[in-house]
């Protein structure tokens, strides 16, 4: 019976020790300007695909809008516009490096899926981003997300960024979040396989 509670303990607690990690995580310049402006009355963002299975825990804005533009609304859809999370970032929002974010009931994804995050001005005011890619440098990723596109909305107001405005690699620098990658089945068999042997071995040593 302790073992089974060991097994249980230390499998939570590999959950629980698992580290939030940014979406979008830098900008390298290339010889272009670092970046054009985009303006928007509506969502603004970018489309993805996780390369594994992840959980989103977090959903956050860049904070030069936060603190440029007043609170953010910040959505999470998948590719048939189907919205799985949304919160508004204000500057009482968490900051972290270059972005405020808000911790959301968590969101699973699967692997190759596609999925949107986009960005609005709450106040309804022209939006003002950055806009990144290829010719002006290098985006850099989380190893677990594959950028899609440069999105935003066809309509004003908070609404899914139905629209694809770039080639692929660009991003409308908006909106970001923050995720845990799920572990693999074959991660707990591995944890369980180690106690059960290692509870064997206990049983032989007192025979």
């Amino acid at each position: 019976m302790k073992m089974l509670l060991c097994l249980v303990a230390l499998v939570a607690a590999l959950t629980a020790n698992a580290q939030n990690t940014e979406a979008y995580q830098n900008f390298i310049p290339g010889g272009y300007p670092v970046s054009e402006m985009g303006f928007t009355f509506g969502t603004a963002g970018w489309s993805f695909q996780p390369l594994t299975d992840v959980s989103v825990t977090a959903l956050g804005s860049f904070d030069y809008l936060v603190t440029g533009q007043g609170p953010i609304a910040v959505g999470l859809w998948t590719a048939d516009g189907t919205l799985l999370a949304s919160t508004t970032i204000t500057t009482g929002s968490t900051l972290v490096n270059e972005c405020r974010y808000e911790t959301i009931p968590t969101v699973q994804l699967s692997s190759d899926q596609t999925y949107f995050v986009g960005a609005y001005v709450t106040a309804g005011d022209l939006m003002n981003f950055s806009v990144v890619g290829p010719d002006h440098g290098t985006v850099v990723m989380a190893p677990e997300i594959q950028l899609g596109m440069a999105v935003e909305s066809s309509a004003s107001g908070f609404n899914f960024p139905d629209s694809f405005e770039s080639p692929s690699g660009y991003a409308f620098l908006a909106p970001n979040f923050e995720f845990q990658p799920v572990p693999e089945p074959a991660t707990f068999w591995l944890v369980g396989s180690g106690l059960l042997a290692l509870l064997a071995t206990r049983r032989r040593c007192r025979v």
